[in-house]
């Protein structure tokens, strides 16, 4: 994790500087017995013992922090689990009512090819989606066909054309009132050499997916 030291690493680095103090320690009472001279060290017998016992636990500590930097690996965080990719919902074939969010009821009932109208972008082409809404709440609202997206055979996707879907005057942006379905056509500038079939998705329902056929207008 990163900012963050496992304590079991902590410890293990910290083991070389406890060596050295204890180190320090028995290297003192060495010199101290040293200076004492051989009268001393032959008149005290449990003095060199303690000396000898001393070095001894020395030596086992030395071999044990080896042995753990050596021949233990020093804990770490586990690694982070992989992010769990959603798993896109299969689209609805177009022409039968889905539920929408905040109280919505939508149908997408075809698409097709638009001539593109003054004010457009130079992309080209313009692909229509005729749609039904019904509104469940009691209040009259619009429809937030912004968050739509149009995705192409190619996965290619295109944002909704509020100056396509106005040239369109089939009130995209008008209120609707409650209950009652009511048609309504849209658009989005697309590649010319874009291809069906579609699948309109929302930014906001990630549940909605339509697809739908290109076809012809008559």
């Amino acid at each position: 994790m990163d900012g963050v030291e496992p304590r079991r690493g902590r410890a293990y680095r910290h083991w070389p500087v406890i060596v050295a103090l204890m180190a320090g320690v028995v290297v003192g009472r060495l010199v101290l017995g040293a200076g004492g001279g051989a009268t001393a060290q032959g008149s005290n017998p449990a003095a060199t013992a303690t000396r000898t016992a001393e070095v001894a636990e020395l030596e086992r500590l030395r071999r044990t922090v080896a042995g753990t930097v050596a021949g233990t690996p020093i804990a770490e965080c586990p690694p982070l689990a992989a992010s769990p990719v959603a798993t896109p919902v299969a689209p609805a074939v177009a022409g039968q009512p889905l539920p929408y969010d905040e109280g919505w009821t939508v149908t997408v009932v075809a698409a097709s090819d638009q001539a593109p109208t003054a004010g457009q972008s130079d992309l080209g082409r313009t692909v229509r989606v005729d749609v039904v809404v019904v509104n469940a709440l009691p209040d009259a609202r619009q429809f937030p066909f912004p968050d739509w997206i149009l995705i192409d055979r190619d996965g290619r996707r295109y944002g909704f054309s509020i100056v396509g879907s106005s040239n369109l005057g089939s009130g995209w942006a008008r209120r609707v009132e409650p209950t009652l379905p009511v048609e309504i056509a849209i658009a989005f500038e697309v590649l010319p050499d874009t291809a069906g079939p579609f699948v309109i998705e929302s930014d906001a329902e990630p549940t909605f997916r339509v697809a739908v056929e290109l076809a012809q207008r008559g």
